[in-house]
Order: C-alpha cells, then sequence, then structure tokens
C-alpha cells in the first residue's frame, strides 16, 4: 500500500515547482511557499472532500464557528479514503502483474529463496504450514528447519546397518548359478537381483552372460537409438559410442551437459541420439530450444522395429514434491502407451535410478528411491524392458558415485542388451549358462547354492577367516578384472556391502 500511494511523492513535486517558479520571477521563495501552503490548506481534499485544515481543527477556516460536530463527518471521510486507496491497490496489482492467493490456514507451502548461484532452486526446498494469516502475510511453522538446520551434516543419513560377521562357507558343487527364464519385459526383481564374480554382473531375474565388445556392432547395427535423461543415461551414449570402432561423434553445436548430441556409425548404419530431459535441470547456461520435455519427444517419434527408446528420470528430481515427479511421469507413460499403439515393434528401455555418495537431505538415496518405486509402479503393465540397475550400484565395492564408473556401465548396458530380446545380440552366453561350481555334489547343495548366488566373489577378500573349499570356474569368455576389491584396515571391501540385498 506504501508504494501504490504516491502522496508524498506527488506534494514534493508541487512544492519544487512553486519554489522553482518564486525562483524564476525574483521573488522571495520562503514566503511565496507559505502562501501555497495556506490555499492548500484551505481546499477541499478530492479524496476525503475536506480541507487539510478543517480535518486538523475539525472546523472550516472561514464563517462563524459550525455547530459542534459529530462522528458521521470522520466516518464518512474513512470511507472515502479507503474508496481511493482501493482504487489505487487496484491499479497497482494490475501494473505489477499482482496475483490472487487462495493459500490458507493449516495448507502447506514452499519459501521463495533468492538465488545465490546457478544451482539454487527458486523454492527452498523444506515445507512448511500455515499456522496464520495477516493481510497478505503468512505465519509459518519454521520449526522443521530450524532442526534440520541445526542438524550436523550427515547424522541423519549416514548411517552404518549393524550386521552378522559370520563366515560363509561355499561347499563343493556342481549347480549352476543362475536362471534359465529367458529375459522379457515384466519380469519381477527379486532380492538380491544377482551378484558380481570377478566383475561380470550374474542376473537372478532372467538369463544372462558377459558383455562383448567385439559383438556390440552386431548388436546395434541398423538401429537408431533414442536416449534421453539426466547425465547417467549420458554415460550409457558414450559408453556406446566408444565401443563401437566406426562411431564417430556429430558436432552439433551443443551443450555438453544437455545436448542434444549425437554419434554415427555409417559403415553399420548405427545412430546415436541423447538428450536431456527438460527442467528441472541443473546445468550450464544452454538455449531453451534445446531443451525438449520427453513426452514432446517420444510424442514426435514415427516409431518402428528398427527404433529404440532409453530413457531414466529421478536425479534432478529428488527436491521437488512427489505429486509433481507422478504428474510428469504420468504424462511420458502417456506417450510411450501412444508411441506402442502407433508401432508396436519399437523398443522401449528404462533404466531405474542408482545409488549415490550424497549424503544430503534433499539428495539422499532415500528421496531417490521414492522416485524410482513412483517410476515402477506407474509404468506397470506397459509392454516396456525395464533396467534395475540399483542394486548393481550399491552392492558393487568402487567408490560411491552418482555416475557409476564404467566398469558398472558396463554391466548395465550387458543387462540391457539381454532384457531387450529384439536386439540381435550374439555375444552372451547361451540361455541358462551361469557360474558354474565344478566338483561332486555332496548333501545339502541346494542350501548351499542359495547361499552362494548372493556372494560376490569372496576369494578377493584376503582374511584369515575366509577360507573357500573350491575352485571357482569363470565360464564367461571376456576380459574381467583380477584386481581384488579394494580393503580397509579391517579387511573389508571399501564401498558398500557386496550382497546385493536392496
Amino acid at each position: 500500500m506504501a508504494q501504490a500511494n504516491g502522496e508524498v511523492e506527488r506534494q514534493n513535486a508541487s512544492l519544487l515547482k512553486r519554489i522553482r517558479i518564486a525562483e524564476s520571477e525574483g521573488l522571495d521563495w520562503k514566503r511565496e511557499l507559505r502562501k501555497y501552503v495556506t490555499v492548500y490548506r484551505s481546499i477541499d481534499h478530492a479524496t476525503t472532500g475536506k480541507s487539510p485544515a478543517e480535518l486538523l481543527f475539525n472546523r472550516k477556516m472561514r464563517g462563524k464557528l459550525p455547530d459542534i460536530s459529530t462522528a458521521q463527518a470522520d466516518l464518512e471521510v474513512r470511507d472515502r479514503d479507503a474508496e481511493q486507496k482501493g482504487k489505487s491497490k487496484i491499479y497497482a496489482d494490475g501494473r505489477r502483474g499482482a496475483k490472487y492467493s487462495d493459500v490458507d490456514i493449516g495448507d502447506t507451502v514452499l519459501v521463495k529463496q533468492e538465488k545465490t548461484d546457478k544451482l539454487t532452486t527458486p523454492f527452498n526446498t523444506t515445507p512448511h504450514k500455515v499456522v496464520g494469516k495477516a493481510g497478505a502475510k503468512l505465519l509459518l511453522n519454521l520449526q522443521r528447519e530450524q532442526d534440520i538446520q541445526e542438524t550436523p551434516h550427515g547424522i541423519l543419513t549416514d548411517k552404518w546397518i549393524k550386521g552378522n560377521n559370520s563366515k560363509i562357507i561355499i561347499l563343493p558343487s556342481n549347480a549352476t548359478v543362475g536362471v534359465r527364464v529367458k529375459c522379457r519385459p515384466g519380469l519381477q526383481t527379486p532380492v538380491p537381483a544377482g551378484f558380481y564374480m570377478r566383475d561380470e554382473w550374474t542376473s537372478l531375474i532372467c538369463a544372462s552372460g558377459c558383455f562383448d565388445t567385439l559383438k556390440m556392432t552386431q548388436c546395434l547395427k541398423d538401429r537408431e537409438f533414442y536416449m534421453m535423461g539426466d547425465s547417467t543415461m549420458r554415460q550409457w551414449f558414450h559408453y556406446l559410442a566408444k565401443a563401437v570402432p566406426n562411431m564417430k561423434y556429430m558436432n552439433l553445436h551443443t551443450q555438453e551437459q544437455t545436448g542434444p548430441l549425437m554419434a554415427v556409425d555409417v559403415n553399420n548404419n548405427i545412430i546415436l541420439h541423447w538428450r536431456a530431459h527438460a527442467p528441472p535441470l541443473r546445468c550450464y547456461r544452454t538455449p531453451v530450444a534445446d531443451l525438449h520435455y520427453m513426452s514432446n519427444e517420444i510424442d514426435s517419434l514415427a516409431g518402428g522395429p528398427r527404433k529404440v527408446v532409453i530413457f531414466n528420470l529421478w536425479a534432478h528430481f529428488t527436491t521437488y514434491p512427489l505429486e509433481y515427479f507422478a504428474r510428469r511421469v504420468a504424462r511420458i507413460r502417456q506417450a510411450v502407451v501412444a508411441l506402442l499403439k502407433r508401432a508396436h515393434e519399437t523398443i522401449v528401455v528404462i533404466k531405474s535410478a542408482n545409488t549415490s555418495s550424497s549424503k544430503d537431505m534433499v539428495g539422499s538415496d532415500w528421496l531417490a528411491l521414492q522416485l524410482d518405486t513412483i517410476l515402477r509402479v506407474i509404468f506397470q503393465g506397459i509392454d516396456v524392458a525395464f533396467i534395475d540397475v540399483w542394486q548393481m550400484t550399491s552392492c558393487h565395492y568402487s567408490t560411491d558415485n552418482m555416475h557409476p564408473n564404467p566398469l558398472i556401465i558396463r554391466n548395465e548396458i550387458n543387462k540391457a542388451q539381454h532384457h531387450t530380446p529384439n536386439l540381435p545380440c550374439k555375444g552372451a552366453l547361451p540361455e541358462g549358462v551361469g557360474h558354474r561350481f565344478q566338483g561332486p555334489t555332496p548333501p545339502g547343495a541346494q542350501s548351499a547354492r542359495r547361499t552362494a548366488v548372493s556372494v560376490r566373489d569372496l576369494s578377493h577378500r584376503q582374511t584369515p577367516q575366509s577360507t573357500l573349499p573350491v575352485e571357482v570356474a569363470h565360464r564367461c569368455r571376456c576380459t574381467t578384472s583380477t584386481h581384488p576389491a579394494p580393503a580397509d584396515s579391517n579387511g573389508h571391501p571399501r564401498g558398500r556391502h557386496h550382497l546385493a540385498t536392496g
């Protein structure tokens, strides 16, 4: 209201005008100013209908003294003043684009915050409850925010779960560790979902084999891949572009963080695309025209047996409400359903969220898991391949990182090629062949196998207590790492546990 009421500025302008006139005519400006003030005080004001002197002394300056006044004149002045101020407010709101607010007591709101750098979100991510209203002002309950600010960094998220230190003894057996079910969309994810053996992931969901880089060209030949999502999906793009010998990057003169990026193998007719999903997005300055919503991008595709759509969505949404993320995913689901309806041969692959090293309250694995759960539920019942990489990153011995190392990326892509049976990938093991334990089958071999499937090559752990009376034969004919997992002072592997226990 103070900015909408310009009486002070208007009065100052009139006073300065009178002083300039007196100065130009050679008159005493003080005397002329007193004349102006006398005239102003005796003239009725347009807003109140009364002169300032009459309002001050409660009587007119000329004529005989009036009768004793009542409060009615004062009420009339107040009404006219309120009416005039209301008109000023309507005019000012129209000029400034003010919006009507329907926030009421009991509602949950986000507080707008000043932008300090490019990573700052428009609103503080901590929700607050409205406990009162004073005009246009809202009274919020800030106790929750204060509690979080006073909490030491990581004390709520960096927690160790106590486990059992008992030994696991693997008995000799020739039983096959793995499953014979052919990979297809819609399979349930068990816990654990698989295990690492010499840095090669063996899935317990369906039959899988080793990643063969030499056969990757055959897998991608005569196909066009549309990858969309965050930087973890960009890792897939760069890994595939480097895995194919004849693949060449196309310089589209775009921002690396947002894309679009493109790589082409002319000899084998392979095209790779990648672009970031639309905001929310943490990135450097980029043209808005390069940011496309994934749903719009999928709607623009004709589809077909030679088209492969791969996307993910989670990392940039941990600071936003779950309702917003759910609406965003639901719109993408509509686009995918429409794509499969007009071209059912199109291959659609969804990559899940992965674990990270973040210990922040607004970027923890717990929040990422909630988003990933919503994504899985919304895409249930659709003919898409869902690549679950959460357990693949949580149980590997490498250092926690939102961007997994290339070894994990290789296993993720290997898993993707087995979950998309329409891809002509010839580099994997035959169906049902996994890691086989050689030797006679003793009594209780079935129970021993159940224990073995959740163990990640315990020969890497050089501890006096670990005794493995069995020779592990790795049947995969592909290059694997033979380096032991990094260990701490107690002999335990660094990073997360080796068991994919969810």
